[in-house]
């Protein structure tokens, strides 16, 4: 192997000429918990009735406690308690910390039977910071599972299990009570609580609420699931579960402000999935879930106004998808789905509901109309585009997208219309993406932006179009996302694409940014089988991401892997006859690539993980026909060679130029096997005891295996190849010659015929330069490199000479070429 170093580094990714485009990252950060704490302490289960941490009192401090009991210690910064079981004696709290701020940890506790005192909790904490509750189970207490009360800030709480089992005394899961600001409560369950699974109440601000459970799962107990009341101002609710609960799943109440309510699952609540009450203002509702309440999905009510509703599902309520009632004006609803709804989709009711604007909504098979509006001023529509009524899609007799004549059947007061409907829903269904900014195959994108929810931006480099937090499904064919003869700006990120050929393919475009994709299980078509004595067909390339005739590309941090190139279709079998025809040839499998570039400049390409691209299999060869039998019997037919195997490639440049190819992770990438070479066709036999047998004839020939390669250049130039780490790059086996056909019986019974040679294992690489130039190639680390059979693949093998130069002027000419075993 050659010797090349292996270092780390953590490197800020260059941009080129993009704007940071930060804002629609932070939409998709999901909150991982890390404390870089080693495994609980090896000990018994320790039991108690009480435990209490005093940090203002010498006899109860944290020091004191840790010398006096074996159950806490200090280690690495922290004060730690763990591995207690408390069963508390009907009265107080079971763990108490108050006056607080040393560094702790609370984790691997058991807690129940505490007392029924508004404090009361199986862990409390009060006038307490930067304490960590982790793997605690306080279950059946008198009143609160997990109390933080009276100022406790910058505390986490993960991975806790607050709940009722056997008992049904306690009320709240998880409680956050009183100027409680900047805590993060992640990933706990507070299901079938007499009450409330997770509550903050009175002036918590800044907390973050995510991943949590908050339902009943076999019980009709908990009222609410999650949610704050009282003056609880720009706090984060995302990504959780409350559900089945017999009031809300989601709840805010008095005077919640700022609040952001992102990502959560709200169904089967028996009133609603999610309601404001009373002065919630300001607050945006994006991305739930609220399906089969048993009123109203989504609910505004008495004075709630200013909030932003975006791009929610609301299907299947007992009453309407969203309903906006007293007092609640300038509120925004944008790109939500209310469908089969048994009263309407959207209701805004009271002539006091004033100024709210509402488009880019789908609204279908709501049971009496889509919509009622009894307010004042509503806007269904903004300057060009309103929202789509499956009742109302035609005409559009400029194909402009808008229904040539304005929606009218809005119920209510109001006599509403929206003067803009959509032809087709705004919202992603699913679809495969194309958008061509020519206008001839497909939509371009400014259309796209204009009637497409998921679309926005304008294309200047400071407000690039934007698709992001996709999921699409290839449904086994065609291309995820393809764009194509743009020269606009625009980026691609977040979205989740499989079961496709290509993941995204970007054609004749510049100025592009593809980042945080996940691109997998990405598979060639198999194919064609050939017919009587005909080839098969070869089977389609994958591609995870492809550029054909691109310049200034961010290619970054994209996660690709499980690509499979297609195998190719049988070869059909020889015609029976005289003589027996020859075996079809089998379908040569095809390529697969990571990262594919043909014909593109101005590329970076960075901090990618590209792993089990797989090149498809060649196919197995026909058999040859059987002679037919005669005075003499005939000769039998040829068999078919095997189709050779694909490569795989991690990345792959094909005539392309002013590359810089850096911190990419390649691994496992093989050529795909070749095809086993069909069986000769039998001689037919002599017609008598004194005719002779006919021969039969060869095998067919093995298939070849397909190449490996890491990173491959092809007739690229101005190359920087830097710091990528490379391994497990191989080839598979040749395939099998085909057996010799045997011959005929008869007064000379005909020759056998030969078997053919197997096919040739292909040869791997770990980087690969072939007629290229202006390379730089430092820092790779490489390993692991086998090629197909017995043949050993060369580590890197340089066909080119490569330049080196400082400042411009010529300092080495050097050729380097790899070695075979």
């Amino acid at each position: 192997m050659l010797g090349l170093a292996i270092i780390f580094a953590v490197s800020t990714i260059r941009n080129y000429n993009f704007s940071d485009h930060q804002e629609h990252i932070d939409d998709y950060v999901v909150i991982h918990e890390d404390t870089n704490l080693k495994s609980p302490k090896k000990s018994d289960t320790y039991t108690e009735t009480f435990i209490h941490v005093d940090e203002t009192n010498n006899n109860l401090n944290w020091s004191y406690t840790a010398a006096n009991n074996d159950w806490c210690y200090y280690e690495n910064g922290h004060y730690i308690i763990e591995n207690v079981t408390l069963t508390a004696v009907g009265s107080g709290s079971g763990i108490l910390i108050e006056n607080s701020n040393v560094t702790f940890i609370i984790r691997n506790c058991n807690v129940t039977n505490t007392g029924t005192g508004a404090y009361d909790a199986g862990i409390e904490m009060i006038n307490t910071s930067n304490g960590t509750l982790i793997n605690n189970y306080c279950y059946d207490n008198g009143r609160i599972g997990i109390l933080l009360a009276d100022d406790c800030d910058n505390n986490k709480v993960t991975g806790n299990t607050a709940t009722n089992v056997a008992g049904s005394a306690q009320d709240f899961g998880i409680l956050l009570y009183q100027y409680c600001d900047n805590n993060i409560i992640l990933g706990n369950t507070a299901n079938n609580n007499e009450i409330w699974g997770i509550r903050l109440e009175y002036w918590c601000h800044n907390n973050t609420i995510s991943g949590n459970t908050g339902s009943n799962v076999g019980t009709s107990k908990q009222d609410w699931g999650i949610g704050c009341k009282w003056y609880c101002e720009n706090n984060t609710f995302s990504e959780n579960t409350a559900n089945d609960n017999t009031w809300d799943g989601i709840n805010l109440n008095d005077e919640c402000l700022n609040n952001t309510i992102k990502g959560n699952t709200a169904n089967d609540n028996d009133r609603y999935g999610i309601l404001l009450y009373d002065e919630c203002n300001n607050n945006t509702i994006s991305g739930n879930t609220v399906n089969l309440s048993g009123d109203n999905g989504i609910y505004l009510w008495i004075n709630c106004s200013s909030n932003e509703i975006l791009g929610n599902t609301a299907n299947d309520n007992g009453a309407d998808g969203i309903r906006i009632y007293d007092d609640c004006d300038d509120n925004t609803i944008i790109g939500n789905l209310f469908k089969n709804n048994q009263n309407y989709g959207i209701t805004i009711e009271g002539g006091a509901c004033e100024n709210n604007l509402l488009y880019f909504n789908s609204l279908k098979e709501n049971l009496i109309y889509h919509a009622s509006d009894s307010g004042t001023n509503t806007q269904w529509n903004i300057s060009e585009v309103g929202n789509y009524w499956d009742n109302h899609t035609t005409p559009d007799s400029n194909n402009d997208g808008i229904v040539d004549i304005p929606y009218t059947w809005i119920d209510g007061s109001a006599n509403s219309e929206d003067n803009f409907p959509l032809v087709e829903s705004p919202l992603y269904g699913g679809e495969k993406i194309h958008i061509d900014d020519s206008g001839v195959s497909a939509l371009n994108w400014s259309m796209t932006a204009k009637l497409k929810y998921w679309c926005s931006g304008s294309g200047a480099y400071s407000d690039p179009y934007v698709i992001i937090g996709l999921e699409i499904n290839g449904s086994g064919s065609g291309i995820g996302i393809l764009i194509g003869n743009s020269s606009a700006y625009f980026i691609i990120e977040y979205c989740m694409i499989y079961n496709a050929e290509v993941g995204i393919e970007i054609m004749e475009s510049s100025n592009m940014t593809i980042i945080n994709n996940n691109i997998n299980d990405i598979n060639g078509t198999v194919g064609i089988n050939g017919g009587l004595g005909t080839d098969g067909g070869a089977g389609s390339a994958a591609i995870g991401i492809a550029l054909y005739d691109c310049v200034n590309a961010n290619i970054s941090l994209n996660n690709i892997n499980n690509i499979s190139g297609g195998n190719g279709g049988l070869g059909g079998n020889g015609a029976d006859g005289n003589p027996g025809g020859p075996g079809g040839k089998g379908g040569n499998g095809n390529n697969a690539y990571g990262i594919y570039f043909n014909n593109s400049k101005e590329i970076y390409n960075s901090y990618n993980n590209i792993s089990s691209i797989i090149g498809g299999k060649g196919s197995a060869g026909g058999k040859g026909g059987k002679g037919d039998n005669g005075d003499p019997g005939k000769n039998g037919g040829i068999g078919g060679a095997g189709g050779s195997g694909g490569l795989g490639s991690g990345i792959y440049y094909e005539n392309s130029t002013y590359i810089t190819n850096e911190w990419n992770n390649i691994w496992n990438i093989m050529g795909g096997a070749g095809g086993n070479g069909g069986t000769g066709g039998a001689g037919g036999n002599g017609g008598s005891s004194s005719e002779d047998g006919g021969d039969g004839n060869v095998g067919g020939a093995g298939g070849s295996s397909g190449l490996g390669f890491g990173i491959y250049y092809d007739n690229s130039t101005h190359i920087i190849n830097e710091w990528n780490s490379i391994w497990n790059i191989a080839s598979s086996a040749g395939g099998s010659g085909g057996v010799g056909g045997v011959g005929g019986n008869g007064l000379y019974a005909g020759a056998g015929g030969n078997g053919e040679a197997g096919g040739v294992g292909g040869l791997s690489w770990g980087i690969y330069y072939n007629n290229s130039t202006h390379i730089t190639n430092d820092w790779n680390s490489i390993w692991n490199i086998m090629g197909g059979a017995a043949v050993m693949g060369a580590q890197v093998v340089m066909e080119v000479l490569i330049q080196l130069a400082v400042w411009g002027e010529l300092v080495v000419m050097v050729k380097l070429v790899g070695w075979e075993a």
